[in-house]
């Protein structure tokens, strides 16, 4: 429909703009993955001149990467193809010589969806639809602070489905938290031995051990904190990309960081399973392994979590350990029970 639509300041609007929330933004750049299917009898071809069609917009097509192109019968991938010929179906990488404004396709329809066409004849070759991967442009203000300036992700033949075939397996986290003595390190390295026993690729992120280098330059205040996790999850992200089993023992006292760290997976569709490793703090203070509440109590140490800082417990964790008499070897079964339960991991015995 037409509308009148009166702004509160003068801004340069035409044909195209969108009109977003500031929490919502699509993403503008002009470089991005696309799943396209061939639709002309002449073939893909560097020497010819192709438009791609975008809502309202138009943008010459730079360059065409064929990642791979799946056969529709069996969906195999063949990786080895560089061009696309009619009913062809393919992932590609698309460049163009001018910036558009999108979403994937599975967040907007209309603008997750593009034509492409043949400069010379004007015929339609080809349709595609945006995948949700990372490109140049910030989709939201978390991106925006996330991200340095004039950067892109690098993408290459490998994805995440090619790698995790040739390992054999694919990768997780599991977010060990809980107060300073609970025994998060302890259980967390028995499963990391567990799954390397197994044949599982997997990997600790301790706390202490990340601030030796990572996370050296924080302190222990809120924001300090929250900052630990954020980094902590991004690391433990690329590890589960990796096909590893990342296993993160941390405070990370507060539910919200927890949360962004566990949104961060699943917005790449990866798994991530919050661990509660619930010792009270009276056992915690008499394990005390590195003195930690002892110095809080008598004043050399401020801000420990439990005593100086508030710790949010999980409301609803996907697992609770420490709660009962149990010893870590079977602590580390009932880990691995969860993970062979969220198919994560082969059963025992199969």
């Amino acid at each position: 429909m037409s509308v009148a639509l009166r702004l509160s300041d003068d801004i340069d609007v035409s044909r195209g703009s969108t009109i977003v929330r500031p929490q919502n933004q699509p993403t503008v750049s002009s470089r991005f993955e696309c799943l396209m299917c061939w639709m002309s009898e002449q073939p893909l071809s560097p020497r010819r001149r192709y438009l791609v069609k975008h809502t309202t917009r138009t943008a010459m097509l730079g360059k065409v990467d064929v990642r791979y192109r799946i056969d529709v019968e069996s969906l195999r991938r063949e990786e080895s193809a560089s061009t696309l010929e009619l009913n062809d179906l393919a992932r590609v990488h698309l460049e163009l010589s001018s910036p558009l404004v999108f979403d994937s396709y599975r967040r907007n329809r209309v603008t997750g969806s593009l034509i492409v066409i043949d400069e010379a004849s004007n015929d339609t070759v080809a349709a595609g639809v945006i995948l949700d991967t990372e490109v140049d442009g910030p989709a939201t203000e978390t991106e925006r602070t996330e991200r340095s300036p004039n950067v892109r992700w690098q993408g290459t033949r490998m994805t995440r489905e090619r790698r995790w075939q040739a390992l054999g397996h694919g990768g997780a986290t599991l977010w060990f938290t809980g107060l300073p003595g609970a025994g998060k390190s302890t259980v967390a390295a028995a499963v990391e031995e567990r799954l390397l026993a197994a044949g599982q690729s997997a990997y600790m992120l301790d706390g202490d051990n990340l601030r030796h280098g990572l996370n050296g330059d924080l302190g222990f205040d809120e924001s300090a904190r929250r900052e630990n996790v954020r980094r902590t999850a991004h690391v433990a992200r690329l590890l589960a990309e990796s096909g590893t089993i990342a296993l993160v023992s941390l405070v990370s006292p507060y539910a919200a960081d927890r949360e962004a760290a566990a949104a961060l997976h699943a917005a790449d569709e990866l798994g991530f399973l919050e661990i509660f490793v619930d010792a009270p703090l009276e056992l915690c203070e008499q394990r005390d392994p590195k003195g930690l509440y002892a110095r809080a109590r008598s004043g050399e140490l401020a801000g420990l979590t439990g005593v100086g800082a508030p710790y949010e417990a999980p409301a609803e964790p996907d697992l609770v350990l420490g709660s009962r008499e149990e010893t870590v070897e079977e602590e580390v079964e009932r880990v691995m029970e969860l993970l062979a339960a969220r198919g994560l991991v082969a059963r025992a015995g199969s």
